[in-house]
């Protein structure tokens, strides 16, 4: 089902200006708790895979069409980031946040409408 007249990937690019195979990084850095966005590059340098799971879901959401498919990858992520629970990303939030991502959807797309799945 296709809600939105463009994926999440190609309307955050043109609003931001990004070419394509910059919206990894730009996404990413805009969907972090704002405690992470100064530690991110040196956690990054320590430990390359600590925010593996962050990158994926915003490849994934990257091709999202609607507020379903957003929604039903911020679940898949939710889960899978309480299955690689560590106190870095749970106690002090060095992760993307859902609500940042949903916010950013927001801004792309216009607020959600109550019959498309509900948050």
């Amino acid at each position: 089902m296709s809600d939105w007249p463009k994926t999440f990937k190609e309307a955050f690019c043109e609003r931001y200006q990004c070419p394509p195979d910059q919206y990894l990084r730009r996404a990413f850095q805009k969907c972090l708790y704002r405690r992470a966005v100064f530690l991110a590059p040196i956690i990054m340098l320590v430990s390359p895979a600590f925010f593996q799971v962050d990158m994926d879901v915003i490849e994934r959401i990257g091709s999202a069409r609607s507020w379903r498919e957003l929604h039903a990858e911020l679940k898949a992520f939710s889960i899978n980031s309480r299955l690689r629970t560590r106190p870095l990303r749970s106690q002090f939030r060095l992760r993307v946040s859902g609500n940042r991502i949903c916010k950013l959807a927001e801004l792309l797309f216009g607020p959600q409408k109550s019959s498309s799945g509900g948050r």
